[in-house]
């Protein structure tokens, strides 16, 4: 071999080195709490890395990042959704103040100002590094597959850190004994999905640099295999598993009775929203200023008025309540057009817990709904709970005060229809809540052998989305509620098994795939029940899911969710 064809392997292995540093430096940055705790932080920097290393640097830009990393619409318009530059904005400064605070990575990354693809800087030269991934230098060093086992192929699935999905987590909160004067409550918002994710637990391994090259082929051809993308490191835990349909008993979990305080946050009058939900302003409140933007449509809830409105600056409330614990349900949308970088909101309650929300970012875009749950509340010595805004860009459109579960969260249940449902079981079921498109309807056949035919009365059907805000750090149990009501011998059109088949993602993650509702009902017994254990939220607090089309519209009549027992949680 002479010097020429040395010199050019050793360019090339050089440039291999490099690009495997560059995606170390990348899933370390993934792994940090400031970035994995945020869905779209994750989103955004796994999408342009992938990209880049992959030599498609052409396509790293604010449409296709909003379409294929964000979900949003094909008629995505940047000037009306700013979603890619707020959390592009807010992207940059967490890097910055990562790499301000310690670590001494060989590289470093930079996202230029304006732009969106990324620059990796050799911190030893300070200079930036010109070798850009194609398809034929080695951009497949060092990738990790993202994707995960279906729930039905093994017992496990890998945990995903970044949080995606919205689950009104108010659920009943009726008294069942005596409701609250209001009227019937209606569920409080909450969003929240997120990805199942864990913190890698495996030791860093030394291998030859052939080897790494082999391993990280292998992993990279898994990917692309799986459809996967995002290389984010991972490892296998206990995923979502599902079990035998749920016989539709009583929860062992003893709700709490007691009066629900609805409040909206704006100087308005009493308000009653469409679920009949009466909703009261927030009292004892001093500082802070009113504001009102009807000109904005909100996403992911049913009566827009209530996010119209509201409480920004930094102001304190005192909301008397009864002795005892309480659940609090901060639900937000951000609706100023000046909302730029995604300015996060810093709430205070009883002078201790601190809760940070970025709406936008939790919410996934502008003008939708999200919510922070917070549980364990109790009055002060004076008889009321304390809440201080802490920040001239905090604000607040509702606050729920609910009746609490001691060191556990209220189970959330919703159905598609537009009024609360009380079922054979004194359970009530809202409203739904923190979802995203599909259409709501009202179903002309009836459910043959439904336990409850009440829950199957109405469905949501079309490509949709919830973001179900539950309380992070627990496992949840999730129920899904299927029944078909178009294709059957006896519906309006005819056809069965294959007519309707779809996909059900929770924050990324499988759930069912192929799933067909005519396939798994029977003729006798058309209500199918789907039920889920081990489900992990996000960091932010959020459940994700997702209901993707493959053969005419996916469908739901009802979700359940709950939060497992202590000895359960892992």
């Amino acid at each position: 071999m002479d010097a020429r064809e040395e010199a050019k392997i050793q360019a090339r292995e050089y440039a291999q080195d490099q690009i495997y540093e560059q995606r170390q430096e990348v899933a370390r940055l993934l792994a940090l709490p400031e970035i994995v705790r945020s869905n779209n932080l994750v989103r955004l920097l796994s999408f342009i890395c992938d990209k880049y290393f992959a030599g498609e640097i052409d396509d790293i830009r604010e449409y296709t990042i909003a379409v294929e990393a964000f979900g949003r619409k094909p008629n995505f318009d940047p000037h009306a959704d700013s979603i890619v530059r707020v959390t592009a904005r807010l992207l940059r400064k967490r890097i910055a103040d990562a790499y301000a605070t310690g670590g001494a990575p060989s590289f470093q990354l930079v996202l230029p100002l304006g732009q969106y693809v990324p620059t990796f800087i050799r911190v030893s030269s300070g200079l930036p590094v010109c070798q850009k991934a194609t398809p034929d230098n080695g951009n497949s060093l060092g990738a990790v597959s993202n994707a995960l086992p279906e729930p039905s192929s093994s017992g496990l699935q890998e945990a995903d850190d970044d949080p995606f999905s919205p689950d009104r987590c108010r659920a009943a909160n009726d008294e069942l004994t005596g409701r609250p004067a209001g009227g019937i409550p209606c569920a409080a918002v909450i969003q929240g999905i997120d990805v199942l994710r864990s913190t890698p637990s495996h030791q860093p391994l030394i291998l030859r640099r052939s080897s790494l090259i082999a391993v990280a082929v292998l992993a990279a051809s898994l990917s692309f295999w799986l459809g996967r993308q995002t290389i984010i490191p991972r490892e296998l835990s206990a995923g979502p598993r599902a079990v035998s349909p749920h016989p539709f008993e009583a929860s062992a979990l003893i709700i709490p009775t007691g009066q629900a305080f609805f409040y909206h946050a704006s100087d308005g009058p009493i308000y009653t929203d469409q679920s009949g939900t009466l909703w009261q302003p927030l009292p004892g409140c001093n500082g802070g200023e009113m504001f009102h933007r009807s000109d904005r449509e909100i996403s992911g809830y049913r009566d827009s008025s209530l996010f119209q409105n509201g409480r920004s600056g930094q102001f304190q409330c005192k909301v008397p309540v009864p002795a005892g614990k309480y659940e609090l349900q901060f639900l937000f949308a951000q609706t100023s057009h000046f909302a730029e970088a995604g300015h996060d909101v810093e709430l205070r309650i009883n002078g201790e817990d601190h809760q940070i929300i970025n709406v936008a970012d939790e919410a996934a875009g502008q003008a939708r709904v999200t919510a922070r749950i917070v549980t364990d509340v109790e009055p002060e010595a004076d008889g009321s709970i304390h809440i201080e805004s802490l920040t001239n860009d905090s604000f607040l459109n509702v606050l729920v005060i609910l009746p609490g579960i001691p060191a556990h969260m209220r189970p959330i249940r919703f159905i598609a229809a537009p009024k609360p449902y009380l079922d054979r079981l004194g359970r009530l079921w809202l409203p739904d809540e923190f979802f995203f498109n599909g259409t709501a309807d009202r179903r002309a056949f009836p459910t043959a052998g439904a336990p409850d035919s009440g829950l199957f009365l109405w469905e949501r059907y079309g490509h949709f989305s919830y973001l179900l805000p539950v309380v992070p750090g627990y496992r949840y149990t999730l129920r899904l509620y299927f029944s078909e009501s178009w294709f059957g011998p006896t519906k309006w059109h005819p056809g069965g098994a294959g007519s309707r088949v779809f996909d059900v993602y929770c924050n990324g993650e499988s759930l069912l795939k192929d799933f067909d509702i005519s396939k798994e009902a029977f003729r006798n017994n058309e209500a199918v029940i789907k039920e889920f254990h081990n489900i992990v939220p996000t960091a932010q607090g959020k459940i994700e899911l997702s209901f993707i089309p493959i053969k005419d519209f996916p469908l739901i009549n009802a979700v359940e969710l709950e939060q497992e027992p202590p000895d359960t949680q892992r």
